[in-house]
């Protein structure tokens, strides 16, 4: 080859390369993507077969994702261990591999003749890495012709995968954002229909909620914890005109106070210890929704003379800021505090109390609005299945009566707990009473049935003890034979016999 045709061959390949990586770029489909990464790469370096491989963190494998070229047989098949195979050796080491003889390799597992029956002769075998995490190998395969890759057929497929690894990431990335945003969109839209009740107490906080939302005004919800504050706070907004701006939701007894303020209002550069740049506070972000603060009996009290501002005059500074910045919000707060004793206690400011006190709704524990159990436990067994993809199961009549006879201490984020612990556990097409784990000292006592065999009574007392243990226990049989005092081997013949498996 003449100086001249090397140059020009060169300038051929890099326009190819230039025009993979556009291609690549182009798309955020991730099955389009790879494939795109996969042909290119044929085109780009010139081989009979290349094969993308992501790995999976959770497993630690290696899958063959996409296939192209000549002779596929059966690639797709093929799965390595990080650190096994060519393959498995660049995903661990997270450096290239050109070899022009793999059966000689010690790198080079045989697995792969077995399975495939491929005849792989050379490769080159390039990691895929982001923000230095290794994202999965490029495996470019057999020269035509029974040729030899050279060092500038791995310059190329190094710069191509440079190119495709950034595809990969945002690919990742923009599945994340979009799959956050899809489980976001559909949690505010069950906000109002978990608000669907039976129950008359329920229903009069749902109708002075949709009056509450035809106002800006500020909006005070009371209950014990767990009854479902914020999802009227999500409706509110929902049914409010502020519905297109942002709900932003802050719980002020999850942070610790010294950083309660910079979250809520945000910091300048250098105002404290660690602020190394500036930063937006809810506040700021939920300029023209809506902002919820739950928990507000906790915070403490220099900050409740911000948020008093807020509520006064929309105004505010950052932590460290002299700049005062205008908002428009509407403030939704909430407590299962006391809020007058509070204020008499002096842990609360008055003033603060009376500006959030112009609307207040207080939201019954569950176990006064049994009327609604059945149909909230079905909201959350179909949302839960909808997100992973299962099989929504059936809560028979003996586990709706159990859950109508429990008193819910943890009102209605307890019913969505032990109903995702009964999914998670094993509840396929049924979810039966042993399904939830129940605490059943919590069940009202009732008196012995004298009249029911003394057989019969005796189970039932043993499946109570087991679905106690299991449940302190987080459903580990391990651990509640310990607790039990017998085998792992006999709780599990046990539970077989009495129906808990």
């Amino acid at each position: 080859m003449t100086p001249e045709m090397k140059q020009q061959y060169v300038v051929n390949k890099l326009f190819s390369l230039l025009q993979a990586a556009q291609e690549v770029s182009s798309t955020r489909d991730k099955t389009k993507l790879v494939e795109a990464i996969v042909c290119s790469a044929t085109k780009v370096v010139e081989c009979r077969n290349s094969c993308l491989m992501l790995l999976r963190p959770e497993s630690g494998e290696l899958v063959a994702y996409v296939v192209v070229g000549a002779d596929k047989s059966r690639m797709q098949e093929v799965r390595f261990k990080v650190g096994e195979g060519i393959a498995g050796w660049v995903a661990k080491h997270g450096e290239p591999v050109l070899s022009n003889d793999v059966q000689h390799d010690p790198r080079y597992s045989h697995k792969l003749d077995q399975i495939t029956d491929f005849p792989l002769r050379s490769i080159l075998c390039i990691p895929l890495i982001s923000r230095g995490k290794v994202l999965g190998v490029l495996n470019i395969i057999n020269k035509p012709d029974d040729g030899r890759f050279t060092e500038e057929d791995l310059h190329l497929a190094q710069a191509f995968a440079e190119q495709a690894s950034i595809a990969i990431e945002n690919a990742n990335l923009y599945d994340a954002i979009s799959n956050e945003n899809r489980l976001l969109r559909e949690r505010l839209d069950m906000a109002p229909r978990l608000l669907k009740s039976f129950s008359p107490a329920m229903k009069a906080v749902i109708e002075m909620a949709r009056r509450a939302a035809e106002s800006d005004a500020t909006v005070l919800l009371l209950g014990e914890s767990g009854t479902g504050k914020e999802v009227v706070a999500r409706a509110i907004h929902t049914w409010s005109g502020r519905a297109g701006g942002a709900f932003v939701a802050i719980n002020c007894a999850a942070l610790p106070e010294q950083l309660l303020e910079s979250e809520i209002f945000g910091h300048e550069q250098g105002a404290f210890t660690g602020a190394l740049k500036r930063k937006e506070g809810k506040v700021e972000l939920a300029n023209g929704g809506t902002l919820f603060l739950d928990e507000i009996g906790e915070m403490r009290p220099d900050i409740q003379t911000k948020l008093l501002r807020i509520l006064q005059e929309q105004q505010f500074e950052r932590v460290g800021g002299t700049q005062t910045i205008s908002t428009d919000l509407r403030v939704i707060a909430a407590t299962n505090k006391d809020l007058r004793e509070e204020v008499q206690r002096g842990a609360f400011r008055e003033d603060l109390f009376f500006r959030l006190n112009v609307i207040t709704l207080t939201i019954p524990p569950l176990r006064e609005r049994k009327e609604d159990i059945v149909f909230i436990a079905n909201q959350f067994v179909e949302r839960y299945c909808a997100e992973e993809g299962r099989p929504v199961p059936s809560i028979t009549p003996a586990a709706r009566k159990a859950l109508l006879d429990y008193e819910w201490p943890g009102n209605v984020r307890e019913l969505e707990n032990v109903l995702e612990r009964a999914i998670v556990l094993g509840a396929k097409e049924t979810i039966a009473p042993e399904n939830l784990l129940l605490d059943l000292s919590l069940v009202p006592s009732r008196q012995v049935e004298i009249d029911r065999p003394y057989r019969d009574l005796v189970k039932e007392f043993k499946k109570g003890l087991i679905a106690e243990a299991l449940r302190e226990c987080g459903g580990n049989q391990s651990r509640a034979a310990l607790k039990l005092g017998v085998t792992q081997p006999y709780l599990s013949k046990l539970m077989k016999d009495l129906g808990l498996r």
